[in-house]
């Protein structure tokens, strides 16, 4: 579990770095609503691209490793 001022720290970083608003609810000053920025969607758009092309790189080294198990097991069976 996280603690609150854990929390609180991680938000700053990211209202620094312009990823994410924060304002308060005035009803209750306690809380507040955090909203991805522009540069905050922007952000979050390359990494996903990025971690497409990683998982695409990572599939075709397991697609490939499980060929080559599909051809030894062909290579231990037909003996």
């Amino acid at each position: 579990m996280l603690q609150v001022n854990t929390v609180s720290e991680l938000v700053d970083g990211l209202v620094r770095r312009n990823w994410v608003s924060r304002r308060t609810v005035q009803e209750d000053r306690r809380v507040s609503v955090l909203e991805l920025t522009p540069a905050g969607k922007e952000f979050l758009a390359t990494l996903a691209q990025a971690q497409i092309a990683h998982l695409q790189v990572r599939r075709a080294k397991l697609i490939a490793v499980v060929a080559s198990l599909g051809f030894a097991m062909d290579e231990i069976l037909s003996d």
